[in-house]
């Protein structure tokens, strides 16, 4: 079982990396008592039976999962979500990629903690092979977004550790805005807009 939701959205992150993704998009969304964990990638997709499939933890798909011996990570992010009264949702086609939706309550007892979200932001702008990667954060009228390729521009590449460094200050500064004040903050790529209307 994976210890938080950061954990599950960093294995979600892992299966669109092993999927040959040239594109990832990733998003929290918590609204409520509702977390939302949404992945979806441009890779290999899979057909109806790899998808029915997908969620059993004896299954991995031919080359899938390269140095690991089975592909657990839809597995235990369907039996984490459902002990804690959510589901997962895969849509997935052969050539055009997958979306990967893991809904959480909050309320239940059974739900993994929160976890660091930044790490797992972090990693994921690692995906190795991917030309892009997009990551949004919502919490309730609040969200700030981010792409790798902009990110990387303003440091200078995100190959370095000060680099990283300074990625990570970046992160821990954009989650600092969904701290609730009353208003809606939208920030996207370091532009910060503020308005009175809760997001749609």
């Amino acid at each position: 079982m994976h210890a938080t939701l950061s954990d599950i959205l960093s294995e979600l992150a892992a299966n669109a990396a092993e999927a040959g993704s040239r594109e990832v998009d990733l998003a929290v969304v918590e609204r409520g008592p509702e977390v939302l964990i949404e992945v979806a990638d441009d890779g290999r997709g899979m057909d109806e039976a790899e998808r029915l499939r997908a969620l059993d933890p004896c299954f991995s798909g031919s080359g899938a999962h390269p140095g690991r011996e089975a592909g657990l990570g839809l597995a235990f992010a369907l039996q984490a979500a459902e002990s804690a009264g959510g589901a997962v949702d895969i849509d997935s086609k052969p050539g055009e990629g997958t979306r990967v939706r893991a809904r959480f309550d909050r309320t239940n007892i059974d739900t993994p903690p929160e976890g660091d979200w930044v790490t797992a932001f972090l990693m994921a702008l690692g995906i190795p092979g991917a030309d892009e990667v997009r990551i949004r954060h919502e919490r309730g009228a609040r969200a700030w977004s981010v792409a790798r390729s902009s990110l990387a521009a303003r440091l200078g590449g995100l190959e370095r550790a000060r680099a990283l460094n300074a990625a990570r200050r970046e992160l821990l500064e954009r989650e600092r805005t969904l701290e609730a004040d009353g208003r809606e903050a939208v920030t996207h790529d370091g532009i910060e807009e503020h308005g009175n209307q809760a997001a749609g």
